[in-house]
């Protein structure tokens, strides 16, 4: 395993792990205003987490990975992210009946936006 690829799953487990701290601790904040808002926030953050999570996992942390192959693992792991994001939306809207729509897509921008942040912040700020 060449060191760059060392780095950057250092770099993504640190990042994941800051990201999940901070939407955790913002949910229970809101869970002290409200709990439908907090739920909903939570859920909407979690739509967009657990699939870049997978998709994570697909890329840096597979155990068989050749260098001609990073670019097919690349693109099979964001169809995953896709279809996963897709199925957690459509699941959270019918299975949570008392969804509040603001707090819900509050919490996904947030995530999706500490998804592309926090790994130039960890790199830049969290020397590893």
């Amino acid at each position: 395993m060449s060191r760059v690829i060392a780095q950057a799953k250092k770099k993504y487990k640190r990042s994941l792990t800051i990201e999940s701290l901070i939407l955790l601790i913002t949910a229970l904040i809101l869970m002290s205003w409200q709990w439908q808002i907090a739920a909903s926030f939570y859920l909407g953050a979690m739509a967009i987490f657990l699939p870049y999570c997978v998709f994570v996992f697909l890329v840096f942390f597979r155990k068989k990975q050749q260098f001609s192959n990073k670019i097919t693992y690349f693109y099979y792991g964001e169809g995953i992210k896709f279809l996963l994001t897709i199925v957690c939306i459509i699941a959270t809207f019918k299975l949570f009946s008392s969804m509040q729509p603001i707090a819900f897509f509050s919490g996904y921008f947030i995530a999706i936006v500490l998804n592309n942040i926090l790994p130039f912040l960890v790199d830049n700020y969290l020397k590893i």
